[in-house]
């Protein structure tokens, strides 16, 4: 039926402790929504399976215009991801954060604002460089406190574009695949099944 949700076909994420910079700002209730939809609408701006094959073509010999024409390129992506920046920060500052663990659907992060139960903020992944995972941006909601004070707590995505969603949850299964060899084969990569929200 449209408009009905099959809780059975609801993606199944795991959880893996990270430890991976962000930052995020609280949102009014008049935002959300706003920020929801430019969130859907596009994914972070550079795919970094892109960036690859740009600096190959601008690296090695190859006809005059595709090394210039890939040159041009990779440099207009860097000024447009600086800003991007700069655009989404019109909204406000954005502070701080840890995410201490992390899945598909959301995760647990240490903040330097408190954050109420319900609360929506926007949450930014700048760049995971070498090892990290792909830049990203979401819309939050917390689901608990994991303390008093309100600055360590769960959340789920309310909005996350799907291929900011897929390169997240490729770069977790390579950290999982990674903690798994380095155990020596036996699973203690500190993962746990979830299903839908952290």
């Amino acid at each position: 039926m449209a408009g009905v949700e099959d809780p059975a076909l609801e993606r199944a994420f795991f959880r893996v402790a990270v430890h991976v910079p962000a930052r995020l700002r609280p949102l009014a209730p008049e935002e959300v929504e706003r920020v929801r939809e430019a969130v859907r609408r596009a994914p972070a701006l550079w795919a970094p399976s892109e960036v690859p094959v740009l600096e190959g073509l601008a690296s090695r010999p190859a006809p005059s215009a595709e090394r210039t024409l890939a040159r041009a390129v990779l440099e207009l992506a860097e000024q447009v991801s600086a800003l991007r920046g700069l655009l989404l920060e019109q909204g406000g500052p954005m502070g701080a954060a840890t995410i201490v663990e992390l899945s598909g659907g959301g995760g647990q992060l240490a903040a330097r604002v408190r954050l109420d139960p319900g609360q929506h903020f926007e949450l930014r992944i700048e760049s995971g460089g070498p090892g990290g995972p792909a830049p990203l941006r979401a819309v939050g909601e917390v689901v608990r406190l994991l303390d008093p004070s309100g600055l360590h707590c769960a959340f789920r995505f309310d909005a996350i574009h799907p291929d900011d969603q897929d390169r997240l949850v490729a770069w977790l299964y390579d950290v999982q695949r990674e903690a798994f060899r380095r155990a020596g084969g036996v699973s203690s990569a500190g993962s746990s099944p979830q299903r839908g929200t952290p």
